[in-house]
């Protein structure tokens, strides 16, 4: 397996994380990966995503995101808020992964 993620493979992995905030991954969360990256980038981000703890995806986010412009996390935190609403309930869990996600980032 490769060691980096393209930019698809990259939203893919990160709207992973996003959708696993509550333990429930639903249908539509994942037809919205789908649509935004393809289905082969998710399979691929499914597979870097499984091998990986908690900490180094928090880690990889980090990473791929250190030079990101303001723009560019401006659109990663809309993906994100639209992953979050997918399923109708942006609970109180999927808040505080939102929050600290942007802490990560910003």
């Amino acid at each position: 397996m490769k060691d980096t993620l393209s930019n698809d493979e990259f939203l893919a992995y990160t709207l992973l994380y996003c959708a696993n905030a509550d333990f429930e991954v639903s249908k539509s969360e994942i037809d919205l990966i789908k649509k935004k990256v393809g289905r082969d980038a998710l399979i691929s981000a499914e597979k870097f995503y499984e091998q990986d703890s908690d900490f180094e995806r928090i880690q990889k986010i980090k990473a791929y995101t250190k030079s990101y412009s303001d723009e560019e996390k401006k659109k990663l935190y809309a993906d994100m808020i639209s992953l979050f609403s997918s399923d109708g309930d942006f609970d109180r869990l999927e808040q505080n992964i939102m929050r600290a996600l942007k802490q990560v980032i910003d």
